[in-house]
């Protein structure tokens, strides 16, 4: 754990991923912050480690990059469930309500398989929540709305 501990307190702060959850304003967003840090430093060490492990393990980097595309299109999927009008009708408090709603129905809610077989549990759901986390990094996908507006 002290190892992993190190990775979580020096982790770049200015990472969009972060970012992206410091814009949305909501009660105990400093821990969703923390389990969102925590998350994203799991899911790497462990694609990682099923990437680079020698035992004869199936698993490659492209199975990792169809589990992306997989978790873009749950997430277009949700965006559209909470979105039912043009962007620029909303306020900015609408905004950020629909910004929670994306990330809980993601973060809390969808529970998708990799590889069509490996599902996720309460147990090894930061590879899922990690993934989304990742993608919101670079960025391919966003919580806001205005995701494309604010961070690309």
């Amino acid at each position: 754990m002290g190892c992993l501990y190190f990775y979580v307190k020096n982790i770049d702060k200015n990472r969009l991923f972060i970012k992206q959850l410091e814009d949305i304003d909501r009660e105990f967003n400093e821990d969703i912050i923390k389990e969102a840090v925590l998350d994203f430093i799991l899911c790497e060490i462990e694609i990682t480690h099923f990437i680079t492990d020698t035992s004869g393990n199936y698993l490659t980097r492209t199975d990792f990059e169809d589990f992306e595309e997989k978790c873009e299109d749950s997430w277009n999927k949700i965006k559209r469930k909470f979105i039912h009008n043009k962007i620029n009708t909303y306020g900015e408090e609408e905004l950020n309500v629909i910004a929670c709603k994306i990330y809980d129905a993601i973060m809390s809610d969808l529970r998708l398989e990799f590889l069509d077989c490996y599902g996720f549990n309460d147990n090894n759901k930061y590879i899922q929540n990690g993934t989304f986390l990742k993608l919101s990094d670079e960025p391919r996908i966003g919580w806001n709305p205005e995701w494309e507006k604010k961070y690309k």
